[in-house]
């Protein structure tokens, strides 16, 4: 497995990685904002695969402290009447970190779930999420042309994947395997292998190499005991 750089506002978050595991959690969460350290969690919401099979899935409302306001009831349709009864972060949380145990976690954008679920844990438990990760979106970005965005539900029509239900965390995440998988495929067609397709974020760019035999001299007129001759003579190894 490939790695990325890791996440350095959150130093004990696992490693990001690239790759198509056979094994993994794919995550997705709802939330009543867009950021961890003011916004809460209303859905946590995962599936567990192994050997690419789906073998159990795990989705849980959770009742937050301030009403849901009406836009995200509109993009989510988790209402407060939906959530009213719902179990609360700490009632919940200890069941899905127990669920994910220490799999590779994946999902799309996948570092904006692991960043409430990795605050929220270390706020009510001093916990640190400490999973390997890999986002669906980055290998989008790689492997997909075509389109004018890489949000999951142009990925979706991308590959005729039903986007019906969707921004619901279990929905969302069988979409985003649905996604992935075909990622998959076409990485193989592109790159040959899934290795090359991981070497392929990590491969720079290096200057052709010059042979020396190659290097003709436009003039015979220069002083030998220039320092930037010496110098030059120096690194082709002609001293």
């Amino acid at each position: 497995m490939a790695y990325r750089q890791q996440n350095n506002r959150r130093p004990h978050l696992g490693r990001s990685l690239i790759g198509f595991p056979k094994d993994y959690v794919m995550v997705d969460i709802e939330t009543t904002g867009l950021k961890p350290y003011e916004d809460e969690i209303l859905e946590l919401s995962a599936i567990r695969v192994r050997d690419n099979q789906i073998e159990r899935t795990f989705s849980s409302l959770i009742q937050p402290t301030r009403p849901i306001s009406s836009f995200i009831t509109r993009l989510t349709g988790i209402s407060n009447f939906m959530v009213a009864t719902a179990p609360t972060m700490d009632q919940v949380l200890p069941t899905f970190l127990d669920f994910i145990r220490d799999d590779i976690i994946v999902g799309y954008n996948v570092n904006f779930d692991l960043g409430f679920i990795y605050d929220t844990a270390v706020k009510l438990y001093n916990y640190p999420v400490r999973n390997d990760y890999i986002d669906v979106l980055t290998m989008a970005r790689k492997l997909v042309h075509a389109t004018e965005n890489h949000k999951l539900g142009t990925m979706a029509k991308f590959y005729e994947i039903s986007y019906e239900g969707a921004h619901r965390g279990l929905t969302d995440c069988f979409i985003t395997i649905e996604v992935m998988n075909h990622l998959h495929q076409d990485a193989l067609i592109e790159y040959g292998s899934e290795q090359d397709f991981k070497q392929s974020f990590y491969r720079k760019t290096y200057p052709k190499k010059v042979n020396v035999d190659d290097l003709k001299a436009q003039t015979t007129d220069f002083n030998p005991d220039h320092p930037l001759l010496i110098k030059l003579w120096y690194s082709l190894e002609i001293w």
